[in-house]
């Protein structure tokens, strides 16, 4: 199988550890880029097989870059690596048209099929992706008939329980601050929730984060007790 492929990774270190990824599997017509702009030019000038290009690109965007490649009818067949494993935008770069969403821990044999996917015209999703967003799905599916929360309600929750502040949410889910704080009144009133750790125990409640994941994380809401959750509201009941 002959590939040329295109690495688009602003983050060098990041793009180092990709390529690398892709030279284990014996393909050597690699080249790199650190911002959409560039990323392009490539794209129109040496048409790669595969692009390789990061959700948060800089300068020129992915789903521009995407746009791009569906108006003009080119061959490159994209492969988004996605930092924040999220519903909404799952489906929209799906929508856009990627053939394959992965995450920074893909491992080297995720990578390798995914692109003998890609290359043949399917589709693929990296396992720990799929799981994420397995357990979101689930999640959202409870909350509809419990809470009625919308799925980006859900990713800020996610958000919330792992300590982020709104600043940080902002930026992981490329929104803005005042739409992150409009989605915790929403889930504050929908929910109940009376504070940042009723909101952690929604989420441990419908396992976006672990018991662990509060513990481990210096930066998590603290004093959360294990208290049970119904609909309606917060609960203190002992599990």
């Amino acid at each position: 199988m002959m590939t040329s492929i295109l690495i688009a990774e602003e983050q060098p270190l990041v793009r180092s550890g990709i390529r690398r990824i892709v030279e284990g599997l014996g393909i050597d017509q690699i080249q790199e880029c650190e911002n959409g702009s560039t990323a392009w030019r490539n794209i129109s000038k040496f048409r790669p097989n595969i692009t390789i290009i990061s959700s948060d690109i800089k300068q020129m965007g992915i789903l521009e870059i995407a746009s791009r490649l569906v108006n003009e009818k080119r061959e490159t067949r994209m492969i988004a690596v996605v930092k924040s494993k999220d519903i909404v935008a799952s489906k929209t770069f799906l929508d856009f048209g990627m053939s394959c969403l992965i995450g920074h821990d893909i491992t080297a044999k995720e990578m390798s099929t995914a692109i003998e996917k890609v290359h043949s015209g399917l589709t693929f999703m990296c396992e720990s992706y799929k799981d994420a967003l397995s357990v979101k799905m689930k999640a959202v599916s409870m909350l509809d008939t419990d809470f009625n929360l919308s799925a980006r309600e859900l990713d800020v929750l996610e958000c919330v329980a792992q300590g982020n502040p709104n600043k940080e949410i902002s930026f992981i889910l490329d929104i803005s601050i005042r739409t992150v704080e409009a989605h915790r009144r929403q889930i504050r009133l929908k929910t109940g929730a009376k504070s940042v750790a009723d909101m952690t125990l929604l989420a441990l409640k419908l396992n976006l984060v672990t018991e662990w994941d509060i513990v481990a994380n210096p930066r998590a809401p603290r004093g959360v007790p294990k208290l049970g959750i119904h609909a309606g509201g917060p609960s203190h009941t002992v599990i």
